[in-house]
């Protein structure tokens, strides 16, 4: 925790994406100081994150084989001292979970000590013994622009961008920052493309061969209602777009709010990101001796933006899929399933579920074809 609040004073913006990165952590430890008291709504946020991680653990060790078990802790272990594969572990574990309440058994692999190195076997009731192989793609995957450059230049830019704004109320100014190409890791060169972006705003200009400038206003007076981080994430995609794009919003106390997103023209790599990543599961990790199953959390995407991707008439998801499922290189793989990002939602006034949005693609051909997974997910996506 203190290597994070290190990170916080260096970046301060870079808070908000900390602590969805390291939810669980900041979860354990607000709960080693208070309990389950909800002092604040983003520590009792985290507490129930924590809460969540815990319960899958028991759930899945006290059900498992004692060597299985033992296996299964030394997973936990490693993921804790790493954001990464404790992102990893969280989607393995609810994956899992998930499974095991459809009445599969979970048999766990020890992934640095033996052949089997994709995540764990389930016995699935009517089709047998299933590999099963999670992976997840963060948010800026494939994007030309990482999300701690983005952020650490709108950590720079805020100070500079304040002066220029035309403060007439109270209002959410929402900038939109499109570069030619991506931004220089140089802190200085960050700052002086910064400074050039303040000049241009004043102007009401864009800046010559580095990105061009969007600014809009919203009267919030009539708005002053729930005016929580995702309604203004809303508002501000209303006015600039829904493109994927890192955003950043400030408090500007009686000002209001400002609403600052980057992005680039070059166009995103996470096609190519997806297939680079399945390939090296499907050949590298699945052994080929069993029918498998490739499951992709793709964390840009919400449930809705899943769908929406899912439903496009050049309908991604299944282009993607079918491509992987009719490769002759991939004869035992029988199913890719892709996963959204997760949502709390409220089922009662006293109990929440994590819930995502998901897909599943069974191959048409070969010894493993239409095993019917699909029942274990709810849904059968048609290519």
């Amino acid at each position: 925790m203190a290597d994070l609040q290190h990170q916080v004073n260096e970046n301060p913006i870079s808070k908000f994406w900390l602590w969805q990165v390291n939810v669980v952590a900041y979860g354990l430890a607000a709960f080693d100081a208070h309990g389950l008291e909800q002092v604040e709504i983003e520590s009792w946020d985290a507490v129930k994150q924590a809460m969540i991680f815990i319960c899958q653990i028991l759930d899945i060790h006290d059900t498992a084989p004692p060597d299985n078990a033992r296996m299964f802790r030394g997973r936990i272990r490693g993921a804790l001292n790493n954001p990464d594969d404790m992102r990893g572990i969280r989607f393995e574990m609810g994956m899992a979970t998930h499974l095991f309440r459809q009445g599969c058994s979970i048999t766990w692999t020890d992934e640095h000590r033996s052949d089997e190195t994709f995540d764990f076997l389930a016995d699935v009731p009517g089709v047998g013994s299933v590999e099963v192989e999670c992976k997840t793609l963060s948010p800026d995957k494939g994007d030309p622009i990482a999300r701690d450059i983005a952020y650490a230049f709108i950590s720079r830019l805020f100070p500079k961008i304040e002066p220029a704004l035309p403060f007439q109320g109270r209002f959410l100014y929402a900038i939109s920052l499109v570069f030619k190409s991506n931004i220089p890791k140089n802190t200085t060169v960050q700052e002086t493309i910064a400074a050039e972006i303040a000049e241009a705003i004043k102007r009401e200009e864009s800046v010559d061969g580095v990105c061009s400038i969007h600014l809009q206003a919203l009267d919030l007076k009539p708005l002053e209602e729930g005016l929580e981080r995702e309604h203004l994430l809303d508002y501000s995609n209303q006015m600039l777009g829904y493109e994927p794009a890192h955003q950043v919003i400030k408090d500007l106390g009686e000002a209001g709010y400002l609403a600052v997103r980057v992005q680039s023209v070059v166009a995103s790599k996470l096609e190519s990101a997806v297939n680079d990543l399945a390939k090296r599961a499907i050949r590298k990790q699945l052994t080929g001796n069993r029918p498998a199953c490739l499951v992709m959390r793709i964390e840009r995407h919400s449930g809705e933006s899943l769908e929406a991707l899912a439903e496009d008439e050049s309908n991604w998801l299944a282009t993607r899929a079918t491509k992987l499922l009719k490769n002759p290189a991939h004869a035992h793989l029988a199913a890719v399933v892709f996963v959204s990002a997760p949502a709390v939602t409220a089922v009662t006034e006293s109990s929440e579920v994590e819930q995502s949005k998901t897909y599943i693609f069974e191959s048409q051909q070969g010894n493993h074809s239409l095993l019917g997974l699909n029942h274990l997910f709810g849904v059968a996506a048609k290519g």
